[in-house]
C-alpha cells in the first residue's frame, strides 16, 4: 500500500465541514495540495476574534493561497471562551483534537502524521503559541501574526482597559478579579502569557511596524 501511494498522483482536494470533535464548533476545512506526500508541510490555522467570536471563513483566502503553494492546511473553528467552563485549556484541547484527527487520517490523505506547523492571527496567534509551548512540543514551527504575548505587561493591560477588552481576556484566562493600574497582575494573566513559556520551537513573528499595540 505504501508503494502504491508513492506512485499515485494525488490531486488537490478541499474537504469542507470536517468534524474533529464533539462540540458544535469542532469543525474544520482541510486543504490538501496536489502531489502531496508525508513530507508535505501541513499547517493548522487558528482564526482571530478575541477568543469569543470569529470564524474560519475569515481565513479562507489564506488557506487557498497556502495550498496553491503546496502546503496542506487545516483551517479550523474551535470553542469560544466564556465565563463558565470554557477557557484557554479547553481551547487548547480543541487544537489537540485537530492534531490527533490529522494524524489518524494521514494514510488516507497521504499526508504527514506528525511535525505539524501552527499559525494564527491576533487571539489565534496567542492560542497557537500557547498550544505549541505548553501542550505539544512536537509542533515544528509557529507563524504568529500580531498576537499578544505578555498579559503581565502594564502598558498592555492599560491598552486592554482602554479598549474595554478585559471581559474577553477574563473569559480566556479564567480570571475573576478586577485589575486596576497599580494593582498586582492577576495570576491568571501570567499563566496565559506565551512569553512565560518560550521554547526552542522556531517562530516567525509577523507584525505591522506601524501598529503601536
Amino acid at each position: 500500500p505504501e508503494q502504491a501511494s508513492a506512485q499515485r498522483r494525488w490531486s488537490s482536494e478541499v474537504l469542507k465541514d470536517v468534524r474533529y470533535g464533539d462540540f458544535e464548533r469542532n469543525v474544520m476545512d482541510v486543504y490538501l495540495p496536489a502531489d502531496r506526500s508525508p513530507k508535505t508541510a501541513f499547517v493548522i490555522n487558528i482564526h482571530g476574534g478575541a477568543w469569543t467570536q470569529g470564524d474560519r471563513k475569515f481565513d479562507g483566502k489564506l488557506s487557498e493561497y497556502l495550498v496553491s503553494h503546496g502546503i496542506a492546511v487545516a483551517n479550523i473553528n474551535y470553542r469560544y471562551a466564556n465565563r463558565e467552563e470554557t477557557h484557554l485549556p479547553e481551547l487548547l484541547d480543541d487544537i489537540d483534537h485537530v492534531v490527533k484527527y490529522l494524524a489518524d487520517h494521514s494514510k488516507e490523505w497521504n499526508t504527514r502524521s506528525s511535525g505539524f506547523s501552527i499559525t494564527g492571527a491576533s487571539s489565534g496567534a496567542h492560542v497557537s503559541m500557547m498550544y505549541a509551548y505548553t501542550k505539544n512540543p512536537d509542533i515544528r514551527t509557529i507563524i504568529e501574526r500580531c498576537g499578544p504575548v505578555d498579559f503581565t505587561d502594564v502598558p498592555t493591560l492599560k491598552y486592554v482597559k482602554a479598549a474595554n477588552l478585559f471581559e474577553v481576556l477574563d473569559k480566556m484566562s479564567g480570571n475573576t478579579t478586577v485589575w486596576k493600574p497599580g494593582d498586582p497582575v492577576p495570576p491568571a494573566y501570567a499563566k496565559t502569557s506565551p512569553v512565560a513559556y518560550v521554547s526552542k520551537i522556531p517562530i516567525m513573528i509577523i507584525h505591522g511596524d506601524q501598529d503601536e499595540v
